[in-house]
């Protein structure tokens, strides 16, 4: 350390003091939640989540992610999904550039074109199914 300067507590990336209460940024895989770091996020209503990111908890998930509310945790959207509402490649809400959004039964996802029986809507960036 330097001359006159203590280490932070060891799950603290910053703090304003030595003190597991005292970090203001976290180590991975902590998470910031009222001067504490923590290793997953507490019980609460509202829920609060862990987002890998920021490394903090939060109510709401960034873009890109959707929460996880078995793990508490922010997790990533699959590769063609904008937004998601689970993961895995059939949780998608709204797609990536040259991505077309079908909805089939419990299925939503995206693809660069049209499934067998469905037909291109351009302003919407969807398929629908031909009736």
């Amino acid at each position: 350390t330097l001359r006159g300067c203590k280490s932070c507590h060891s799950t603290c990336e910053t703090c304003s003091g030595p003190l597991a209460t005292e970090c203001t940024l976290c180590v991975s895989p902590y998470f910031y939640l009222e001067n504490q770091c923590l290793t997953e996020c507490p019980l609460r209503d509202p829920m609060l989540y862990g987002n890998p990111y920021t490394r903090t908890c939060t109510l709401e998930c960034p873009s890109n992610t959707y929460k996880d509310k078995e793990a508490k945790l922010c997790r990533d959207c699959d590769r063609v999904c904008e937004t998601c509402f689970r993961g895995g490649d059939n949780g998608c809400l709204t797609c990536v550039e040259n991505y077309l959004y079908t909805r089939w039964k419990n299925y939503y996802y995206c693809s660069p074109k049209c499934p067998d029986r469905y037909y291109q809507v351009p302003s919407t960036k969807t398929c629908k199914g031909k009736t």
